[in-house]
């Protein structure tokens, strides 16, 4: 009897060590998806799981008022760009915010796709690509953003 009580008390001080270990941070409040919280600088961090390499850029600043954005990138080349265009934001039939475009270049081109607003913080921003009809983003493409105070230097301006 002795050692199921030393076994039991044990366990028991096991469990209430492994449990104060660091509380977990409360989840950051998502944001209404308007073209007011989307507006700003917002860097791309992470595409498809992956964390963006060092030397790729790619900065987009939304701007609320018009509703014009600058995307600047070097994906593929090793200049860096800058694109400018008009943005859409919308609430489909199933309730998802799709974020649409048209490039100023070559007479207002779409963007090759649309994105579904999937989450927003103050700080976090999640694409994710759109197919027409479908209720659901898994296994879509996705893009995560985070908010910057302004464009780094050298970029842009």
């Amino acid at each position: 009897m002795k050692k199921w009580f030393k076994i039991m008390v044990a366990a028991t001080l096991a469990l209430a060590a492994w449990s104060c270990g660091e509380p977990e941070k409360p989840a950051e409040p998502q944001l209404p998806i308007t073209s007011a919280n989307i507006a700003g600088v917002w860097q791309l961090t992470e595409w498809q799981g992956e964390a963006v390499s060092e030397d790729m850029v790619v900065y987009i600043d939304f701007v609320n008022v018009g509703r014009t954005y600058t995307l600047y990138q070097n994906v593929d080349s090793s200049v860096i760009d800058a694109i400018t265009g008009t943005y859409n934001l919308y609430t489909n039939k199933s309730g998802q915010s799709i974020l649409t475009g048209l490039y100023d270049y070559s007479d207002s081109t779409e963007w090759s796709n649309r994105y579904v607003v999937s989450s927003l913080t103050a700080t976090t921003m999640v694409l994710k690509v759109y197919t027409e009809g479908a209720t659901s983003t898994a296994g879509a493409e996705s893009f995560v953003y985070k908010k910057c105070d302004s464009l780094p230097e050298g970029i842009g301006k």
